[in-house]
């Protein structure tokens, strides 16, 4: 694991699947989601045998929550013609750890599934945390791609009620859009996007466009305030995930509070227009930020 500090900020990176965001805390409070399933994960992770067959399953087996890095293809591999992992290869892949300071760190990715590198710092300040890719197309033809970061908050921040800043348009999976805050569940039922209380039990599962300035802010009660924010020239949908004591079935069973913000390539519904292009020899910057208000 790669630990980076400065000042309040404090967050864990694992190079070694994925480069996985595992931890971000502020002031000791966790922000992040943590699965209720972390021990199995990491046990699986470490070398036990896995004990769920099948893309999906496979990869929320060892799901251990946090931030991790979608590229180059996102969501399920059925949807695209190319070779493809659940939530892309970079997910899953064993990144390159280059160099690592108390507050930065430098890593690199070579795909396979795609002729992409990946050039990574991860940088902490008492304020916050950035991770900033460079993305270059090693090949001589132009290569289609997908890009986001799967970022699910939780724990200390749903302790209680928690508020939400963002604005766009909503469009349930499968639904038709709708102003912010106005939502809706898995069924269909209405709800305010712009607050989660500690009672609240839902599922949801949509995105948000045209979010202003590409930034949301979330405002625990009684803790942190927290801007997230990205580069939504490459990520213009924010997929928007609630599971909050809402599903019986596999894999929550009812177990997990979570709520996800994923700023992606391509809204949820992958049969819409979405998805990159870079050249050949092309690179391109970009990335995503947690900062303290």
């Amino acid at each position: 694991m790669i630990e980076l500090s400065a000042g309040r900020i404090r967050a864990v990176l694992d190079p070694d699947r994925g480069c996985d965001l595992l931890s971000l805390t502020a002031s000791g409070a966790e922000l992040l989601f943590r699965t209720p399933w972390r021990a199995h994960a990491d046990a699986v992770l470490a070398g036990a045998p896995g004990r769920i067959p099948g893309a999906v399953p496979g990869w929320l087996e060892r799901y251990r929550g946090g931030s991790q890095t979608v590229l180059p293809t996102v969501g399920d591999p059925a949807d695209y013609d190319q070779p493809a992992g659940y939530h892309g290869e970079a997910s899953a892949a064993a990144w390159n750890l280059v160099e690592a300071t108390p507050h930065t760190a430098r890593l690199t990715l070579e795909l396979f599934s795609a002729p992409i590198s990946v050039s990574r710092v991860v940088s902490a300040a008492p304020d916050g945390l950035v991770i900033r890719d460079t993305l270059h197309n090693a090949s001589d033809v132009p290569v289609r791609f997908d890009y986001g970061h799967h970022t699910a908050f939780g724990s200390d921040l749903l302790r209680g009620g928690l508020r939400i800043e963002a604005g766009g348009a909503f469009t349930p999976h499968g639904g038709s859009s709708r102003p912010w805050p106005e939502g809706a569940d898995g069924a269909g039922v209405p709800f305010r996007l712009d607050a989660v209380g500690a009672d609240d039990r839902r599922a949801v599962y949509g995105w948000l466009d045209e979010v202003p300035g590409d930034r949301i802010v979330l405002s625990a009660e009684d803790g942190p305030r927290v801007e997230f924010s990205w580069d939504g020239t490459l990520m213009p949908h924010l997929w928007v995930w609630q599971e909050l004591s809402a599903t019986a079935g596999f894999p929550w069973f009812r177990r997990a509070r979570a709520v996800a913000f994923e700023p992606m390539s391509r809204p949820t519904d992958t049969t819409r227009d979405g998805g990159a292009v870079l050249d050949p020899g092309a690179s391109r910057l970009t990335g995503v930020a947690f900062r303290l208000l």
